[in-house]
């Protein structure tokens, strides 16, 4: 049964990140890598709490600015409910650092799904997110009173093919 599978892989996926080090950059990588399936895929926002430090520091295109995890969840969540069959590629990975002084990570992505909710930019129209949605984020990784926790991340995605996928033909 296919959520049979799905529950298995979950569960699979969250105890590689529940059980991940930071030892390496391998473990860091396959951490991020796991952590992005659960997150857009799975739509496990929840797992945000987990790993982004309370205070984050999440800036995106347009020079936006968010601050903090609440805020950070809420803008992740109308973008989600714009896109409920969003899932992501993961295109690359790089990771630079180490366990003494933190990690960054480069992150590339393509974005996939249909707007089939209501958005900022109005109705639904149906249309598809594909290979033009590019994201480009960079991550700081570091330890925050004992835990491995995000504690800024700078991110960069295709705003402008979002919001004409979001807009009527008609407007």
């Amino acid at each position: 049964m296919m959520c049979d599978r799905y529950s298995d892989e979950i569960k699979a996926l969250r105890r590689g990140i529940e059980a991940n080090t930071f030892s390496t950059k391998e473990d860091v990588r396959a951490f991020i890598r796991d952590y992005t399936k659960l997150v857009y895929d799975f739509k496990m926002l929840g797992l945000i709490y987990d790993y982004y430090d309370k205070n984050i520091i999440y800036r995106k295109e347009n020079r936006i600015k968010i601050l903090g995890v609440e805020n950070l969840v809420s803008d992740l969540l109308e973008f989600f409910a714009t896109f409920p069959d969003l899932n992501v590629d993961l295109e690359s990975l790089i990771v630079a650092g180490d366990a003494d002084s933190g990690y960054k990570v480069w992150r590339r992505m393509r974005y996939h799904g249909t707007n089939t909710n209501h958005s900022k930019f109005g109705p639904p129209t149906g249309k598809v997110l594909g290979d033009g949605c590019l994201g480009l984020s960079m991550m700081f990784i570091n330890r925050v009173d004992g835990s491995w926790k995000v504690t800024e991340e700078h991110n960069s995605i295709s705003y402008s093919f979002i919001r004409d996928v979001c807009t009527s033909d008609e407007a």
